[in-house]
This record gives structure tokens, sequence and C-alpha cells, in this order.
């Protein structure tokens, strides 16, 4: 598995979302931030893109998340296409629990 680098930037669901919904609060934050972005290796995971699926079906507080079905696989299709997706499957899970084991890790 790659290690990033700092010509690498992970985009997560918050950021997807954002840039997505004209009306979300951080959506000209979002936009500014992935053309700054443009330039490095912008990666997600599979993870990123199921929650941003979750999330764009269900209303939120900025917007009804009554767009077609058909515009949100789309988005979800074209954020596919534009990064380096981060795979998740039993190597990755197998990496974090040997990383986890190194120290005392925990999560927030």
């Amino acid at each position: 598995m790659p290690i990033p680098t700092a010509d690498s930037i992970f985009a997560d669901t918050n950021l997807w979302v954002n840039a997505a919904v004209p009306t979300a609060p951080s959506h000209a934050r979002a936009v500014a931030a992935l053309g700054r972005m443009a330039a490095g290796t912008l990666w997600t995971s599979r993870q990123v893109i199921r929650e941003f699926l979750a999330v764009m079906t269900r209303p939120q507080t900025f917007f009804a998340g009554n767009a077609p079905l058909a515009d949100i696989l789309n988005r979800a299709h074209t954020i596919e296409s534009q990064c380096r997706v981060a795979e998740d499957g039993p190597d990755v899970a197998q990496q974090l629990n040997a990383l986890l084991a190194v120290g005392d890790t925990r999560g927030k």
C-alpha cells in the first residue's frame, strides 16, 4: 500500500458533500480546496464514496436530500475517476492491526 507523500492529499466525505451541494455552508471553501488539491495526487476511499452516497440521499440541514439518484451516482463516479482510491480489504485491515499493535494508539 503506498504511503501518501506531501504531494498526496486525502479527500474525505465532508469535502465531497460540501463541494457537491451549492447550499452547503462550506461549499465555496470546499470547491476552492479541491481546486488547490488538483496539483497533487488526490486520494479517497471506497468508504468515503459509500458515505457520500448515504449523505447525499438523505435530508440534511442545508439541503433536502432529494437530488435525482442518477445525479448522485454520476457524482460518485466522477469522484472515483478523479482520485486514486484507497482500497479496503483484508490486506488493509491486516496492516491497520499491525500498526495498532506497535504502540498505544486510540481513536478519539
